[in-house]
Parts: structure tokens; sequence; C-alpha cells
């Protein structure tokens, strides 16, 4: 987890470079112990931003979706909102690589679109 909140700057959409490093943090987890992993970029306001998708048991048709976002709300560390989550991911994929599923399991996180657009 200190990987997500001992960040030089705060994980949030003013800070799209620390954003897009913890997304490569999370990726480069992911490939490493999933059949496949890929980013899901899209644009708001001129930026990009990264969804980060892994799947386990591709061979599967029925389908599991567990998903977290890594952004934060406002300036913060975020361990609570949502570093837990995303380290609750990292280690249930470490935990499924190799394992023999009957569901294809997705694991996607993302940035939380109220965070983007604060009302």
């Amino acid at each position: 987890m200190n990987a997500l909140v001992e960040t030089p700057e705060f994980r949030n959409h003013k800070n799209i470079e620390q954003l897009n490093s913890v997304a490569g943090y999370i990726f480069k987890n992911f490939n490493e112990y999933s059949n496949n992993a890929n980013f899901q970029e899209y644009m708001v306001d001129g930026k990009m931003y990264k969804n980060v998708i892994c799947s386990f048991g591709t061979e599967n048709k029925k389908r599991i979706i567990i998903g977290a976002h890594y952004d934060v709300c406002g300036d913060q560390k975020g361990a609570d909102d949502n570093a837990t989550g995303i380290t609750a991911l990292l280690e249930l994929a470490r935990m499924l690589k190799g394992q023999k599923l009957n569901y294809r399991e997705s694991m996607y996180t993302h940035i939380k679109y109220q965070c983007i657009y604060p009302s």
C-alpha cells in the first residue's frame, strides 16, 4: 500500500502525471500475475486518464468483475480512498495466478468520475 499512499503528489485529477504513474504500477503488477492486462484510455478536458484491466481464466465465458478506484478526492494520501481497495485487488491477482478457475475473473481499476467533475 505504501506505493499508493507515499507518492510525491496526491492521486487526484489535478496531478495527471501522478495518476499515470500509479496506473503504471497497477499495470505492472496485474501484468505479472494475470492472463492479460491492458489500459483503457479516455480523454476528459484534454487530459488522458487510464483505467487498468486484467483478466484470469479467459477461457471461461461466465465472468465476475471486481473493481476499485485508484484516485483520491481532494488533497489526501488516500489510504481509505481507495488504496486499500487497490491493495486488495493486487493481492487477489497474486493469489489467482496459475489457479484453475470456473469463471473469467476480471479486475478493473478506474478513476472516479465525480472527482474529475466535482459537484
